[in-house]
C-alpha cells in the first residue's frame, strides 16, 4: 500500500483501527523486514473481566528501511505507519 504525498514522494502507508486501546497498551516493533503491532487491554470490576487482544505482522516491502518507519497513533485511535518508499 504505497501512496503519494502532497510534495510528490511516494511511501508506505499502512492504517489500523486500535480505537478500543489505549497508548500505553500499543506496541510497534521491528524485526528484520517484519512490522508487529500488537494491544493488549484488560478490565476488571466485580463479577466481570474483558480481556482484548490485536495482533497484525506485516512483511514489510523490499527496499523500506525498518529504522525509517514512524508510527502514529491519531485521536480517533487510528495508528498510522509510514515509510518513505525508494
Amino acid at each position: 500500500p504505497f501512496v503519494t504525498d502532497l510534495d510528490g514522494n511516494k511511501k508506505l502507508s499502512i492504517r489500523f483501527d486500535v480505537s478500543q486501546f489505549k497508548p500505553e497498551e500499543i506496541s510497534v516493533r521491528t524485526m528484520d523486514n517484519k512490522l508487529m503491532i500488537q494491544a493488549k487491554h484488560t478490565e476488571e470490576s466485580p463479577g466481570r473481566k474483558v480481556y482484548r487482544e490485536f495482533s497484525k505482522q506485516y512483511i514489510l516491502p523490499n527496499k523500506i528501511d525498518p529504522v525509517k518507519l514512524e508510527s502514529i497513533l491519531s485521536q480517533d485511535g487510528v495508528l498510522s505507519i509510514q515509510a518513505p518508499a525508494p
